[in-house]
């Protein structure tokens, strides 16, 4: 008997669809556009982030030409227009475009909804019919509720829940493995190959791209990992050198093909609300084409929806648990910490265990496709990857890699063959959804795939996966976003793409901001993933031919910040801080990949507008308390979620720091799982995991070298200049307090400007009448686009002026309330101003510094007119737009970029004034289904909160009986 357990569910949406569609694939897919084209409302579900994968994630793009059914026809019309076909083939890449196009855009198909990256765990079932299903996601399990029912996974795992006990056969079938070649001599590659005398037969199979063409071969013993590693070395020294063949992408999956069955037996289904079009046990389909796959969904018979009543209501759901698994220490997540801290736990001989929502190790520098690294040291294991790495890379290549570069799927076998040699269980596919606790320690951690949970028993647990999951599950308290309006850092979609350079052919990566998410949402996740994906159809990559495929993993910056014994601060990256139990160092600049800083808090808006240190060199070491979450003793955070204010995360948040913090995380783990529970994590002697360290500065490399501090910041300050010395003053208020104020009587504007900003960060009034000196006569101050450029070289400076509105928050008083009503009144302003307006009338507010009255004049003011700049790209510069000059935007043969509406940040900081002056949230009505997920819920916690207020002030009066 199966053990359960009872979970509370939240509903995933409020709709009670007609159908429900489990898989992505083209029989989901292709189901899903019939449907809704017959007017019913669908949601269609995927446990991973892939669509169409039998053609995006196992490499089939061949056309089959046997049908002449209209929806077949009109889905290959759409390619042809898409230019992602010809007669013989399709590429893949157009087609997942095309089909991200169709399910992200209302205008095309809006009576599709999808949510991604949620696996089934739990289906109720009363009197024959499903009445609701529960899936696993970021926000723990959820439910969904439908009149009718389709199983389109490949295994019917929807089919397997509602019948576990059902006798069934699974087909018999071939499993195709394949993976992509480039090259300029094909002619010589395949009379090389022709002659080929092995055990495995292998086939080429042509492309739509003139320079590609797939190798295939059968295997039923899989073919990821060493087989796959094997392969690649017998092709390597088969290959002529003269034709310059590179792999550029491997399949992750195989491409299957069944038996067709003479007389088949018809599936036992006993709910009369599911319909299984899973090939894999449906013996009346044999779907080995793509076409024949599409035409399953097109062309099955699908009953209409019953009428059943349903309520909506959220419930209370049974989860069987398939399978208990025990270990030393159990990895939750196995990208760039989590691979490297599963190693260091092995190798101090624990048994490990490492669980990753997606199929392979590596995360961001496999799947993510962002492969090299952005500063940081190296050191450690993360030594031995990399070697391991650039082999692998060189064989997929046949030519060594540029330095601190590699292969995406090199990455991955590196790591399996590592994990494969340590005797280190893999498990991926798995979502993680919930932890057991006792005493603040951790005891289990459930996580689902396929229909299955999972229940993981451990010793030690290390929370790897990037958004803090298993310390949130488990109590840890978190921030998250910046201060001024909650969002994250944009999130990036990476591509990979054909270089052609002469007769030589290489690859490139193409990585663009793609826009802001919610990364704990399954719902926002699955609207980034899609919108992501969509904007590559305008690309030049993809309009030249030379886009081979879109990275499985959303390239994810920020998320939650958990809470630690220690939270890492800037001024620990300025000053260079160093720390007793320090684990290593780590150093970059302050990258935040951002332009809108007046909402970023008080001292990173100093930092960056003030002290203009953008591209300042940080460095710090790293305290060993930052990966020790308060309140529990046996978990380690080694992931971005570690303890860093959001001001530090965005320098330590890079590919080498990550593995630093795994490596540490994984030892530390190792050896409490050794002591047997009889420490905390508090106890392990930090000269023991710390005795192998090596780890250098590049002395090259700006980071490696200390930033000198200036001996005589005030006489730096005295000639205009500010950098580091403004901050080293600001800093030390008891040292430079009584002296600074001389300067605002100096002759040199730049001097008094910056020594208000100083004042102005201690809360000195007397700042305020430079401030608005500065406003009233728009002064444009020293901007110099070359000392202090953002992302994508952008000139990051803003005038004077808008500096000191924004800086007046920090001292101004009533004093100031005309001037920002004078400039809120000016309807040619930028939306940045209006927000920087915005946010300097909220925290007058609370600072009672300014009258209610004023403080809604104001907004009307704000609200007048609709910014001329709302729409913007991520990439841009507000000095530039001011100006009136044109933006600086990607080299011209990248990835696309994204314009997003930003109107939502102004309306934000204007209903939070409302709600403080005691009036109603105007605004946040409109935003209330809001496809944004992080944009919606600010919006709705807001409403939330004024509804509370209004309860506590009017009570509901009521009447004796």
């Amino acid at each position: 008997m199966k053990k359960t357990f009872t979970y509370s569910t939240k509903q995933i949406a409020t709709t009670i669809y007609d159908y429900v569609i489990f898989g992505t694939g083209y029989i989901g897919f292709s189901a899903a556009l019939r449907l809704a084209k017959a007017n019913y409302q669908v949601l269609l579900v995927e446990s991973s982030g892939q669509l169409l994968w039998e053609s995006t994630a196992a490499l089939e793009n061949q056309l089959s030409k046997q049908s002449k059914h209209p929806a077949w026809f009109d889905w290959i019309d759409d390619l042809r227009a898409f230019k992602a076909c010809n007669e013989y083939y399709f590429d893949p890449v157009g087609a997942e475009i095309l089909a991200a196009e169709r399910l992200s855009s209302k205008a095309a198909c809006p009576n599709i909804d999808t949510v991604l990256y949620a696996p089934t765990v739990s289906v109720e079932v009363l009197s024959q019919q499903i009445i609701s299903v529960t899936l696993a996601t970021k926000s723990g399990l959820q439910q969904i509720q439908a009149r009718h029912w389709l199983d389109c996974t490949e295994n019917a795992e929807i089919y397997k829940l509602t019948e576990p006990e059902a006798d069934y056969t699974c087909r018999r079938q071939t499993q195709i493995w394949r993976i992509g070649l480039q090259s300029n001599q094909w002619q010589i590659v395949i009379d090389q190959l022709q002659k080929r005398n092995t055990a495995t037969p292998i086939t080429l199979i042509g492309s739509l791209k003139k320079e590609e063409q797939y190798l295939s071969w059968i295997s039923h013993q899989g073919a990821w990992g060493q087989p796959l590693v094997e392969q690649l070395r017998t092709l390597r020294k088969e290959l002529p050198k003269e034709a310059s063949v590179i792999v550029s992408h491997c399949g992750m999956m195989p491409y299957p093909k069944y038996e067709i069955s003479k007389t088949p037996s018809p599936l036992s289904i006993k709910c009369n609300n599911l319909t299984v079009l899973s090939p894999s046990v449906n013996a009346e389909i044999a779907p080995n084409s793509i076409e024949e796959r599409f035409l399953v969904g097109a062309t099955s018979h699908i009953p209409r929806p019953l009428h059943s009543e349903l309520t909506g209501n959220t419930a209370k759901t049974v989860i069987a648990i398939n399978k208990v698994i025990s270990c030393d220490v159990l990895v939750a997540g196995t990208g760039t910490a989590g691979s490297i801290a599963a190693m260091a736990s092995a190798q101090k001989g624990a048994k490990t265990i490492a669980i990753d929502s997606a199929t392979h190790p590596g995360g961001i520098g496999a799947g993510g496709g962002i492969t090299g690294y952005f500063y940081g040291i190296s050191g450690g294991f993360q030594t031995q990857v990399d070697k391991l790495t650039n082999e692998i890379t060189e064989l997929l290549l046949g030519h060594a890699p540029s330095k601190d570069s590699w292969h995406h799927d090199a990455k991955k076998l590196a790591i399996l063959q590592i994990f494969e040699q340590q005797q280190i269980t893999f498990n991926g596919h798995l979502l993680l959804f919930d932890v057991e606790k006792k005493n603040g320690q951790v005891t289990a951690v459930y996580a689902a795939s396929a229909g299955q949970v999972v229940k993981y028993e451990a010793s030690s647990f290390i929370d790897s996966t990037g958004d803090g999951d298993l310390c949130t599950r488990a109590g840890a308290a978190y921030t998250i976003g910046r201060s001024g309006d909650g969002r994250n850092l944009a999130y990036s979609l990476a591509a990979l793409a054909l270089e052609r350079k002469g007769a030589q052919l290489g690859l490139q990566t193409f990585n663009y901001d793609a826009g802001w998410l919610d990364p704990t949402s399954a719902l926002d996740l699955t609207r980034a993933r899609l919108t992501g994906i969509g904007l590559y159809k305008n690309s030049n990559a993809y309009k030249n031919g030379t886009l081979i495929a879109i990275a499985p993993i959303l390239g994810i910056r920020q998320s939650r910040q958990i809470v630690t014994d220690y939270i890492l601060q800037l001024d620990d990256l300025v000053s260079q801080r160093k720390f007793s139990d320090s684990i290593g160092e780590a150093g970059c600049h302050a990258d935040s990949h951002s332009v809108d800083f007046e909402f970023e808090d008080d001292e990173m808006v100093f930092f960056y507008w003030a002290c203009r240190l953008f591209r300042a060199p940080l460095r710090t070491q790293l305290p060993y308390r930052m990966l020790i979450p308060r309140g529990l003793t046996n978990v380690w955070i080694a992931c971005r979620a570690a303890g860093m204010s959001p001001n530090a995360f965005y320098a330590i948040r890079m590919q080498r720091d990550m593995q630093r913090l795994g490596e540490i995380a994984g030892k530390a783990a190792a050896q409490l799982a050794a002591q047997n529970n009889h420490v905390s994590a508090r106890d392990i002697k930090l000269s023991t995991l710390l005795r192998d360290q090596t780890e250098t500065f590049d002395p090259t490399d700006p980071y490696g070298t200390q930033t000198a501090s200036d001996p005589t910041p005030l006489k730096t300050l005295e000639n205009g200049q500010s950098g580091l010395s403004l901050w080293q003053i600001y800093q030390s208020p008891k040292t430079y307090s009584s002296q600074i104020k001389s300067t605002l009587n100096s002759d040199n504007l730049n001097a008094t400007f910056y020594t208000a900003c100083v004042l102005a960060m201690w809360n000195d009034p007397t700042a305020e009448t430079r401030l608005l000196t500065a406003i009233h006569n728009k002064e444009i101050g020293a901007i110099n686009p070359q000392d202090n450029a953002g992302a994508y070289g952008q000139e990051i400076d803003i005038p004077f002026w808008l500096l000191a509105i924004i800086l007046l928050r920090r001292c101004g008083t009533n004093t100031c309330n005309q001037t920002l009503v004078i400039e809120s009144a000016n309807h040619e302003h930028l939306l940045n101003v209006r927000t920087s307006i915005a946010l300097t009338v909220e925290r007058l507010i609370q600072k009672a510094s300014i009258a209610f009255a004023d403080a809604l004049a104001i907004t009307e003011n704000l609200m007048a007119s609709i910014p001329p700049d709302s729409n913007q790209l991520p990439s841009r510069s507000i000095a530039r737009s001011m100006r009136n000059e044109k933006q600086i935007t990607l080299p011209n043969n990248s990835g696309a970029e994204k314009k997003e509406d930003h109107l939502w940040q102004l309306h934000l900081v204007i209903c939070r004034i409302q709600s403080a002056c005691g009036q109603q949230p105007t605004l946040a009505k409109s935003y209330q289904d809001d496809e944004r997920v992080h944009v919606r819920d600010h919006f709705h916690n807001l409403q939330i909160k004024a509804r509370e207020r209004t309860h506590q002030v009017n009570p509901p009066s009521h009447q004796a009986n």
